[in-house]
């Protein structure tokens, strides 16, 4: 159903209005600061929702669970965006 290279699925539900809602996050991994290179610590998480194509008769709403992460350097933060897949 959804196959998105460095993503895995939470939960599939359908809220109110009979939409279907997949709940998705990236996968744990390490990553570097894009600043100054220290590996990062996750810093929380904000979802991101998006709509998709049509399936098994209902519109689809991806939510994107994405992982935000911070270093030392003073304000550097970011989201990790997996890479698509070929």
């Amino acid at each position: 159903m959804f196959n998105a290279s460095g993503m895995h699925v939470l939960d599939v539900t359908r809220d109110d209005a009979g939409q279907l809602v997949v709940r998705v996050e990236t996968d744990q991994a390490l990553t570097g600061c894009p600043v100054c290179g220290v590996v990062a610590v996750g810093h929380g998480r904000r979802v991101h929702c998006a709509h998709d194509a049509p399936a098994f008769g209902s519109a689809v709403l991806v939510a994107w669970v994405k992982r935000i992460w911070r270093s030392p350097t003073p304000g550097a933060r970011w989201a990790r965006s997996p890479r698509p897949t070929p």
